[in-house]
Order: C-alpha cells, then sequence, then structure tokens
C-alpha cells in the first residue's frame, strides 16, 4: 500500500479544511473539486495519514486512516448528489463499496438520490439496508419512513418513524411525523399521545387526529384556534388595491397572501359542524361569510353545499349567488340550480343548468345528492313523527328520483365514476341488482382504483 510522506499528507488536511469551508458556504462544486484528490488517493489504496505502525498503535492508525478516507468520500457523495451531478455520484457510491463496503450514511444519500428522480422502489432496498446497519439512528429511520410512505407501506413507516422516536422522544420533528403517519393509518389514538407531549402541536394536525377520534367539539374548538389564531389567511380571489389598507387595518392578525392551510381548516370545520349537526354554528359562519368583504370563495361555496344539505335551501341561494365569478363558479351554479329547483323557481333554475358545461354535469349531480339528502332527512322526520315507515312512504320514491336524475347525467356526461358509482347505489338500494352490478362495473371500468365502487360490487356479488 503507497504511503503519502509528510508533505503530501499537510496537503490532504488544507484539502480537507478547504473542502469544508466550501460546504458551509454552499459551494458544492468547489467542495467537489477540492475533494477529487482525496477521493483518487482513496479509490487507489493511499494511505492518508503517518505511515504504518506495528502493534496496537498501528491498528488504531489503520482504522482512523479509514474514517480519513470513508469521511471524505462521504462528503464528495454528499456534495455531487445537492449538487445534481448523478453520475459522479453513482461513481463514488460504487467505488465506495467496493472500498469500503456497505455504508450507512452513503446508503441513505443512495436512497435520496432515488427518491429524487421518482424511482421510489429502488430507493426501498438502500433505505433499509442502511437502518439494518445502524438501527440505532433515528435520522435514517426517519428517513426510511418517509420512503416507506411514498411507496404506499403506511404500516412499515409508522413503525420505522415509532423506532426513531423511541430513540429520541424530544425531537418534536419525529413525533409530528409519526402523527400524521398515525392520521393516514386512521390510528388516531397514537396520533393523539405522539403529540400530547408537545408543549405546541401542530393545530391543524391536532384538530385533524380529534375529528378522526369522533371528539367533534374538541376538533371544531381546535380548528377555530387554527383560523382565529391568524396563522395564514384565506385566498382571495380579487382584491381591489384601495382595500389592501383597510384589510390590514380590520385584520392586523392576518396576512394578506392567501394559505393553503387556513382553508383546509375553514372547510373542515364546516364538515365537522355537518357531523354535529350544529345547525345554529354554521349559519353563523354563513352570516359572517355573507358579510365578509374579503370572503373566501371556496369556504362560501361550502357553506351553500352544507346549507342545502341541511334543509336550508334559501341560505343557499345567498351563499352560491356571491361565486357566481371565478374558479368556484360552476360548484356554486350547480347548488343555485338545485336550490332553485326546491324553491320552485323553474326559471332560475333553468338558467342556471344552461350556464354549466359537460364537464359540470358531475358537480350537477353532486348538489343533487345533497338536496335529496335534506329532502329525504326532513321526509324521514315528518313520518316518523306521524308514526310511518318512511323506509316504504319516503325513501324509495326520492331514491328512484335520484336514480333517474343520475341516469339523465350519465347521457350527458358518461366518463364520470362518481356518477356511475351513486346511481349504482340509488339502485341497490331500490332491489334492482342487475342495474346496479352494470353502474358499478362501469364506473370500475373508468376508474379500477375506485375503492368505494369495489367494495359496493363484493356486496351486490355476496348479495347475488
Amino acid at each position: 500500500m503507497n504511503t503519502i510522506q509528510c508533505p503530501a499528507r499537510l496537503e490532504v488536511a488544507r484539502l480537507l479544511r478547504q473542502a469544508r469551508f466550501n460546504w458551509r458556504l454552499s459551494r458544492l462544486g468547489e467542495a467537489l473539486d477540492a475533494l477529487e484528490p482525496i477521493v483518487r488517493l482513496a479509490q487507489e489504496g493511499c494511505e492518508l495519514i503517518a505511515s504504518p505502525c506495528e502493534g496496537e498503535a498501528g491498528e488504531a492508525l489503520a482504522a482512523r486512516r479509514q474514517r480519513w478516507a470513508l469521511g471524505a468520500t462521504r462528503m464528495a457523495a454528499q456534495c455531487a448528489y445537492l449538487a445534481g451531478c448523478h453520475t459522479r455520484l453513482a461513481q463514488l457510491l460504487n467505488m465506495a463499496e467496493q472500498r469500503f463496503g456497505e455504508d450507512a450514511t452513503l446508503l441513505q444519500i443512495a436512497a435520496r438520490a432515488a427518491m429524487d428522480e421518482g424511482r421510489i422502489e429502488e430507493a426501498l432496498a438502500p433505505a433499509r439496508r442502511a437502518c439494518a446497519l445502524a438501527p440505532r439512528r433515528a435520522r435514517l429511520l426517519e428517513w426510511l419512513g418517509r420512503v416507506e410512505s411514498r411507496a404506499g407501506n403506511i404500516g412499515a413507516a409508522l413503525d420505522a418513524v415509532r423506532a426513531a422516536v423511541s430513540i429520541r422522544p424530544r425531537r418534536a420533528s419525529l413525533r409530528i411525523e409519526l402523527a400524521e403517519l398515525a392520521l393516514a393509518a386512521e390510528q388516531y389514538d397514537l396520533g393523539l399521545a405522539a403529540l400530547g407531549a408537545l408543549i405546541d402541536p401542530p393545530c391543524l394536525l391536532h384538530a385533524r387526529l380529534l375529528a378522526g377520534a369522533g371528539r367533534w367539539r374538541e376538533a371544531v374548538e381546535m380548528y377555530d384556534r387554527v383560523i382565529d389564531a391568524g396563522h395564514a389567511a384565506p385566498a382571495f380571489q380579487s382584491i381591489s388595491p384601495t382595500h389592501v389598507a383597510s384589510m390590514a387595518l380590520q385584520r392586523p392578525n392576518r396576512g394578506l397572501v392567501g394559505d393553503a392551510d387556513l382553508l383546509r381548516a375553514s372547510i373542515e370545520r364546516i364538515e365537522v359542524l355537518e357531523r354535529l349537526g350544529d345547525r345554529a354554528a354554521l349559519q353563523a359562519l354563513a352570516d359572517a361569510e355573507l358579510d365578509d368583504p374579503f370572503r373566501c370563495d371556496a369556504v362560501v361555496v361550502r357553506l351553500a353545499e352544507s346549507a342545502l344539505n341541511m334543509g336550508d335551501a334559501r341560505r343557499s341561494v345567498r351563499l352560491a349567488r356571491r361565486c357566481r365569478t371565478g374558479g368556484q363558479a360552476p360548484m356554486a351554479i350547480a347548488l343555485l340550480s338545485v336550490a332553485a329547483t326546491l324553491l320552485g323557481r323553474p326559471m332560475l333554475a333553468e338558467r342556471c343548468r344552461a350556464r354549466l358545461g359537460v364537464r359540470d354535469q358531475s358537480l350537477l349531480a353532486r348538489a343533487w345528492r345533497r338536496g335529496l339528502m335534506a329532502e329525504i332527512i326532513a321526509a324521514q322526520s315528518s313520518c316518523e313523527r306521524a308514526g310511518a315507515d318512511p323506509t316504504q312512504s319516503v325513501l324509495e320514491p326520492l331514491l328512484s328520483r335520484a336514480a333517474d336524475v343520475l341516469g339523465e347525467v350519465v347521457e350527458h356526461s358518461p366518463r364520470f365514476a362518481d356518477v356511475h358509482f351513486h346511481r349504482g347505489n340509488c339502485l341497490s338500494a331500490l332491489g334492482r341488482e342487475r342495474e346496479a352490478v352494470e353502474a358499478v362495473h362501469e364506473a370500475l371500468s373508468i376508474n379500477p382504483n375506485y375503492a368505494d365502487a369495489r367494495r359496493l360490487a363484493t356486496t351486490l356479488q355476496h348479495a347475488a
């Protein structure tokens, strides 16, 4: 094995210092150039420190040489990865495997490079081998959890991140990632336990876990905290420049730039209130949005949909009329058409239907489902008060009407899997299994990954 004499060893130390300096300044190309001679010497098998010794001192010196060469190779691979030099990175990884064997850090870099290029399956093997080599390194386990999650292996991702949390229980980022995976796996109690150890957990994630666990009131309170704290502002679609100053004065705790988190929190809060059946809270939210000059159209349309679902067609019309232009206009017009029909205003309903295009027919079907559900609930309540059986007197004619409406939508827009699935649902409830099977199979032919349609098809097959 070649030995680098003292001047050359000093040069190696200088190059390492220069590479670390450039690394800290994000000069990745210069750092890679400084490391290139060292990596080449390590590849050729040269010793990077003093001449070899005998005995224990020699063994310690050999281990130190190995660390120097491996450390330089790791830094060079990291620089090549961050600089996007994929060819050079592949060469460094192959050389390191031949010279040093498998190394957990280099395997992680290989997994990250494969992930960035979208090769998820190829990233799994190096990420798993890295964790097998260093099972007590929390960052490797955290990264394995991300790779498994991207690959769709939520259970394996959950196990990896849970192991990382057991090693580093005080790291907040790990607990938040564990809670997110628990939410995806529908293990809400595990996610709530992970966030329970944090002083200030993410409110939106906490609210979603509470809603998933069925703790609706606590979830509403947490959503209120997200919105009232002003962590973000809804996506305002059109704001006059003259209103910017007044907005800053009226809402000093809310930014002027739209934020998706607050928008999602506002919509999810409406969904939770719907589950609770809290009409008073939904009406208060609707009135507040109607009076708000800086309202968010997506929230207003969701409130209009909720009002229609709760049987308040008049309020739905008022809300939908505020959003007849912009990105939410198709859904608003569909809701307006259904609400106008239910209120006995056929001319308004016809004008709205005329404005909807072929691609908007699925939105009209969704709006009709909302309106028909409100009629079903109201009719069931009246029948129960009168002592009649609502199944025969109410559900059958309404389900038949819903199937007919969805059949008309299918004629105009036959490539919407949702419409076929819901039509099959109605037909199944009416006892028309053969037509229901045809509708569900049509939905699956359009979207083979439609889980709800697949479950309904299985149910119909067992029933037959």
